[in-house]
């Protein structure tokens, strides 16, 4: 039989036993009939799909044919499409079965049928779903996860349903669910591979704030190239735990390092007016850019730089391996002589002298200054994450606590951004902005948990902003 007179079968069998009742649908594909439920239509022809019982013969939703008043009526449809041994493949996980079979048992007498999700990093979330009269929709509820958590506590109250969140947390995490981690094709693994070299290497040269290692300014493989989620998490994820294997080494290097003095010698140099700059670029032409860039700045500040000294990720490389760092230098003003990049020249000279260095020159202005004697370039990322202002975008969110100046925060409250926030700490942020609400009603819903949680994780926030992708927006005032 083909999938359509299957299709067909199933139709006559659904609207004879439901003879009466409106908006009887059969879903299916090219495959054949997968489940008849009712659909909701809206006076402007808008339709809701409401899956009651599978073409297996199972009803999915008894709560739903209760309130329906159809329970007697659903379990005669079920009883006749198992009858029929419909060949359509069951895609359904033994984990998604064990869960789904939980969550029913669990719900079971609440009114409310069990909703399964999944997340990107492959757990079950259960909750329920409410419909929306006035926007027309149906709202998902979360209730537990297998994780073995209940990441909305409060919701879960307000619902009636902290007992039954409760039991299905501690029966779901006793599942000990274990997402799946698909090994990557060739292709991809070795894009994976590179980006993570260029990450190390870029960690190693500390020229960047991590937010900008990751936003493309160190030289590694586009994110575009990667092309899929689940890669991007295995990078994520690897170069967090590089960046803290990073901080770790750092706690035994000594008290001060050959970069600690250097940087000493660079803020001389800056109060003098010579603009410096470490690694803001891969060749001398960007970092030059970059120097007249700060230097544009320092004038709007009423500053009057008149040089400059640079070098670039290339040096810093160099250093890595156990090279000298060269250090190039000119001057800013306009109608610049030979004479007055000498000068510039000098300068560096006699500053890095007085900081402990064996500057090695031959007084032209067209050679760059040797860095001696040579040492191994190690630069605190202290020194290097510094920012006041952060979008989180692809930053692991543990490392948000690697931002001691850190004072605001702005995030996309979608997907896992409970768990993003779980994972945050910061003892000097003041404001989190959380962008991007379905709309005011998700927003809202989710207020009084993210309340209670950004507090714990935050001690210093003053104001906790929410808004959604259209026009509301609310401010909380946190500092009482």
């Amino acid at each position: 039989m083909s999938a359509e007179q299957w299709m067909e079968q199933v139709r006559t069998i659904a609207h004879e036993v439901l003879s009466g009742v409106e908006n009887v649908a059969v879903y299916g594909n090219d495959s054949g009939p997968r489940a008849v439920g009712i659909d909701l239509i809206s006076d402007m022809g808008e339709v809701l799909e409401r899956v009651i019982v599978s073409t297996r013969g199972e009803v999915l939703k008894p709560a739903l044919a209760a309130r329906l008043g159809l329970s007697a009526q659903m379990e005669e449809l079920a009883r006749r499409l198992r009858a029929l041994e419909i060949p359509v493949e069951d895609t359904s996980t033994a984990w998604e079965k064990e869960v789904g079979a939980i969550a029913s048992e669990v719900l079971a007498g609440t009114g409310h049928d069990a909703e399964l999700r999944r997340d990107i990093e492959g757990h079950w979330w259960i909750g329920i779903e409410l419909f929306d009269e006035e926007r027309f929709k149906l709202r998902f509820r979360l209730l537990a996860t297998t994780r073995g958590d209940v990441p909305l506590p409060l919701l879960t109250e307000k619902l009636g349903l902290s007992a039954q969140a409760a039991e299905l947390a501690r029966r779901l995490g006793a599942l000990g669910v274990q997402p799946e981690d698909p090994p990557l094709p060739e292709a991809q693994a070795q894009l994976v591979a590179e980006t993570l070299d260029g990450l190390r290497s870029g960690l190693a040269q500390g020229a960047y704030p991590l937010p900008e290692l990751l936003e493309g300014h160190c030289y590694h493989t586009e994110w575009s190239e990667i092309g899929d989620d689940h890669a991007l998490r295995k990078v994520l994820k690897q170069f967090s735990q590089d960046v803290l294997k990073h901080l770790d080494e750092e706690s035994e290097w000594p008290e001060e390092t050959e970069v600690d003095r250097l940087e000493a010698a660079f803020a001389d140099l800056l109060e003098a007016g010579i603009v410096t700059q470490i690694g803001q670029g891969f060749t001398l032409t960007l970092v030059w850019e970059s120097a007249h860039a700060e230097a544009d700045k320092l004038r709007e500040r009423g500053l009057e730089p008149w040089g400059a000294a640079v070098f670039t990720e290339q040096d810093i490389d160099s250093a890595l391996k156990g090279d000298p760092l060269y250090i190039g230098f000119g001057g800013l003003l306009s109608e610049e002589s030979s004479e007055k990049d000498a000068r510039v020249g000098h300068a560096i000279v006699e500053t890095l002298r007085k900081h402990g260095f064996a500057p090695d020159w031959n007084g032209s202005e067209n050679s760059r200054i040797a860095v001696l004697p040579v040492f191994t370039w190690r630069r605190r990322r202290s020194q290097v994450d510094t920012i006041e202002k952060l979008t989180l975008g692809d930053l692991p969110p543990e490392l948000v606590e690697q931002f001691p100046q850190l004072s605001m925060i702005w995030m996309r409250a979608e997907g896992m951004y409970l768990y993003d926030l779980a994972q945050m700490r910061s003892d000097s942020v003041e404001q989190l902005t959380l962008a991007h609400y379905e709309d005011e009603i998700e927003a809202r819903a989710a207020l009084p948990d993210v309340t209670a949680l950004v507090k714990k994780r935050f001690p210093r926030l003053q104001t906790l902003i929410i808004k959604d992708y259209r026009s509301f927006e609310e401010t909380i005032d946190l500092s009482a």
